[in-house]
């Protein structure tokens, strides 16, 4: 039996409600570690600091607001950083901290973290990225991109733990890390839809923020071929950032699609979840790269979460957990005849596309499940605890 004590989940992000970004994921961790009957906290950037909750999960906010914290004059969200380390200072020095799961590749940031834990409780370093210099405008010179290189770097050699995303940063982080790596992907709730979806005249959901990993200029020149072909679809692409978004503009009209795709931006959360239900078919692209080999799509609980047919890229761990033609439709990467030739199956074999779907739907909801990432980090959190001497640490009866 593990001990009542507080697992601590830091996130130097916003406290967001919607999508598979950061706050969404780090919240699911903490729900299910709250499923294994452990005590997660969460500590995320807000508005304001606050004392809040999510599915009974303590939520708290620190602002960078603060006279007594001017230090975000020198890094964004430095001032709240601060105040997290007060926080979790606090906890620690009550003896009432279980473990701590930092989840942000930045070295200035973790390395913070990490002295507060240090021989107290077990540390734990999250990794859900790799980048590329290419993913940056400035390159190698960009800082975003030198604080997450060096925190691939360092963190693994001094953190008690590390969580992945992906076998492919198992691969790299595992080859240095103190103690071998556990592989979490998305952790979601995935909704069981009650009747099969009609699939005539297709609409088509591309969830993308813009960036050069989706691949949306393939996603396009799928768009004019569909149109050659005469298939009936509409396709929306929602979600992108607004300098993306004028680019995909130009792009489809110089395409002559104005009339086949419609580019959504950052839109509610109610008029997103309308949109998705509307949906007969969901396109999720990546190009063949390190960086998205390193990335497993948060996004992918949404994705299959309405039952319909999903077209998948053949990148990173998509066949880990999902297999062409029975969950999904699996296709080379940047291929914008396959893309075609999948998308025009679907909309000529509705019955078998809305099977396809349905089984997509319950395997995200087997390989997504909290209960099954509950019982593997809690495991993970007793086998490191067992390896250590923790001051702090949660005994193990």
């Amino acid at each position: 039996m593990v001990s009542n004590k507080t697992i601590v989940l830091i996130g130097i992000f916003p406290n967001t409600d919607h999508g598979g970004g950061p706050a969404a994921r780090i919240k699911n961790i903490a729900l299910a570690l709250k499923c294994v009957w452990l005590n997660p906290v969460v500590f995320l950037t807000g508005a304001a600091t606050s004392n809040n909750e999510w599915q009974s999960i303590p939520i708290r906010t620190f602002s960078n607001e603060d006279a007594k914290f001017p230090y975000g004059r020198l890094r964004k969200n430095a001032s709240a950083f601060w105040k997290m380390r007060e926080a979790l200072r606090d906890l620690v020095k009550c003896n009432n901290v279980g473990a701590v799961i930092f989840y942000n590749q930045d070295i200035w940031y973790s390395y913070g973290i990490f002295k507060e834990c240090r021989a107290k409780v077990p540390f734990l370093q999250q990794y859900a990225e790799n980048h590329i210099a290419s993913d940056y405008k400035r390159g190698w010179l960009a800082s975003s991109f030198i604080w997450e290189q060096a925190c691939n770097f360092v963190m693994p050699r001094l953190s008690d733990g590390s969580i992945v995303i992906s076998t492919s940063l198992f691969a790299s982080i595992g080859r240095i890390a103190k103690f071998p790596p556990i592989i979490v992907p998305t952790i979601a709730a995935i909704p069981a839809p009650s009747s099969i979806p009609l699939f005539t005249p297709l609409v088509i959901v591309c969830i993308s923020s813009g960036s050069r990993r989706d691949d949306i200029p393939v996603l396009l020149a799928s768009a004019s071929e569909l149109a050659a072909k005469h298939v009936n679809c509409h396709i929306h692409i929602v979600g992108l950032q607004p300098k993306p978004r004028l680019q995909f503009v130009e792009l489809a009209k110089s395409l002559s699609l104005d009339k086949i795709v419609t580019f959504h931006g950052f839109i509610d959360k109610p008029e997103f979840e309308g949109l998705l239900q509307q949906a007969s078919l969901m396109v999720h692209l990546r190009t063949d790269d390190p960086s998205s080999r390193a990335c497993f799509p948060s996004r992918l609980y949404e994705v299959f979460s309405y039952g319909v047919p999903v077209i998948l890229s053949q990148v990173g761990d998509v066949e880990r957990y999902f297999t062409d033609n029975k969950d999904c439709i699996v296709i080379p990467p940047s291929t914008c005849g396959c893309l075609t030739e999948a998308i025009c199956w679907v909309a000529t074999h509705p019955a078998e596309a809305a099977i396809l779907g349905l089984s997509g739907n319950r395997r995200a909801n087997e390989e997504f499940a909290h209960i099954r990432h509950g019982i593997a980090i809690r495991n993970y959190l007793e086998n490191i605890t067992n390896a250590g001497r923790f001051s702090g640490a949660p005994s193990i009866v």
